[in-house]
């Protein structure tokens, strides 16, 4: 399912706080602590949404997705659904009256769930945690086997970032997938999941809730049902954006869920290669296998990628053999005492069994854009040089 694109300015920094003060806006009004739990922790709208989902209540499963989703945008402006004759504040109004509604709707199911052993009572039980664990022993083998020079020791200056990232996208990608699936399921498909969500919130737009919503993931070192214990001596952060869009991304792009953590989401960390932009003064890393790319980001940059999601998804759902590069997750983790790190996952341009004559790295620029004739990667006049000032390209793969 393709989202329509969105011109609308659409923000990077702290966009779970944000969401968290609407939702907590919430409880005031309703004395209920679930909009403000469920914003705080990914992990644990998780662990309800399994909670209605084995019990069968599939129009609170929905519920709970609307309320997720309310989150996300700024509610004086909540896009292109609602009528512009419409006063903002009566919008506004009106948009609170119906999540209350959801909230209260909820609140019976969430007061079982807190009590039942099937539900919170069972959210610590690290034992729940191992159908998703890694590596695979065969895996393992493999890393071990790994001669690079590059990889990353428990005394390297990046290690606590580069466990945080590998279990941060773990735990997130695990819980929206989860949540994302039953709500489907319990509408019966993605278009009559997006029409159950209308029906909900009629004064806010689907595609840009969901192009928007960041969830919040705690990692605690001490491990739960929806994270594996870690190394680390405090709980992490890590803030997931736009967890549907980017899910469809990889699904067009060819790459399940399994695939994405065998390669990304690795235990053992000390087989991660690292290197660094010097120019950028961004830090870039390759998954074991070199299938992936982790690097990060500037909040201009993140911005402009979230923006341009839902027509970037169009065409590579138009044509899904595309030479575009592709960009496959958002993520900031929050380290206590460390500035907060965005970054985003890309398939590495070499993962392919096809031979390679020439590499070049390209800026779209010709300042100081030559690379000395014995470096091994070109720069964009070598290449304007060697290959010609343009590609000709079929449609389907341009």
């Amino acid at each position: 399912m393709g989202a329509g694109p969105s011109s609308a300015p659409v923000s990077v920094a702290p966009v779970a706080d944000k969401s968290q003060r609407r939702l907590g806006h919430l409880a005031d009004l309703t004395e209920s602590d679930l909009p403000e739990r469920l914003a705080r922790d990914g992990r644990l709208l998780a662990d309800f949404a399994l909670f209605l989902q084995e019990s069968g209540r599939q129009k609170e499963l929905l519920d709970l997705y609307a309320l997720d989703l309310a989150g996300a945008v700024d509610w004086s402006d909540s896009g292109e659904a609602r009528p512009a004759c419409v006063p903002c504040a009566d919008r506004r109004n009106k948009l609170i009256d119906c999540c209350c509604k959801l909230i209260e709707g909820l609140e019976s199911s969430w007061e079982e769930y807190q009590t039942s052993p099937e539900g919170l009572g069972n959210f610590d039980d690290t034992q729940e945690w191992m159908p998703h664990d890694l590596p695979a022993p065969a895996i393992l083998e493999e890393i071990q086997k790994s001669d690079d020079s590059r990889k990353v020791s428990k005394d390297h200056a990046n290690y606590a970032f580069s466990i945080a990232a590998m279990v941060g996208i773990h735990v997130s990608v695990v819980c929206s997938d989860l949540i994302m699936t039953w709500a489907n399921e319990a509408a019966g498909s993605e278009e009559a999941c997006a029409e159950a969500f209308h029906q909900r919130l009629p004064w806010l737009d689907f595609e840009t809730c969901i192009q928007e919503q960041v969830r919040l993931f705690p990692v605690p070192p001490i491990g739960s049902a929806y994270s594996p214990q870690t190394c680390l001596d405090k709980t992490f952060f890590i803030e997931e954006f736009a967890p549907r869009l980017f899910s469809e991304v990889r699904r067009y792009s060819g790459i399940s869920s399994a695939a994405y953590f065998d390669s990304v989401c690795r235990t053992d960390f000390e087989f991660i290669a690292f290197g660094t932009n010097s120019k950028s003064g961004e830090l870039f890393f390759f998954t074991y296998d070199h299938q992936y790319l982790i690097k990060t980001t500037s909040e201009m940059e993140a911005q402009t990628l979230v923006r341009m999601l839902p027509s970037y998804l169009d065409r590579l759902q138009q044509e899904p053999r595309s030479l575009l590069g592709r960009y496959l997750g958002l993520y900031r983790v929050h380290m206590e005492g460390d500035q907060s790190k965005l970054f985003f996952v890309m398939r590495s341009v070499t993962a392919h069994n096809l031979g390679i004559s020439h590499t070049y790295d390209i800026k779209g620029s010709v300042r100081n854009r030559k690379a000395e004739s014995h470096d091994s990667v070109g720069k964009d006049l070598n290449f304007d040089e060697e290959m010609g000032t343009s590609l000709q390209l079929p449609p389907e793969v341009a």
